[in-house]
C-alpha cells in the first residue's frame, strides 16, 4: 500500500475558504491488479505483459503472423 498526501498540492478546489478546503482532505484508493495476476491472465490469453528480454510477447500482438 502506498499513502502520498495531495491536498495541498493537488487540490480538486482552490483553497480559498473552509469548505474547499474540507473537499480537498480527501482520501483517493486506486485498486491495482498485481504483476503477478495480470501476468497469469496474460499468458491464459496467449500474451504476457511483461517486458524484459527473456523470449516471451510483450503484450503486443504482430497482425501479420497470425
Amino acid at each position: 500500500m502506498v499513502v502520498t498526501g495531495y491536498g495541498e498540492f493537488r487540490p480538486i478546489l482552490e483553497n480559498t475558504n473552509d469548505d474547499n478546503r474540507a473537499a480537498n482532505r480527501r482520501i483517493e484508493i486506486k485498486i491495482l491488479k498485481a504483476l503477478e495476476v495480470a501476468d497469469k491472465e496474460a499468458k491464459e490469453a496467449g500474451k504476457s505483459s511483461k517486458k524484459s528480454g527473456d523470449g516471451q510477447s510483450d503484450g503486443k500482438t504482430d497482425q501479420k503472423n497470425k
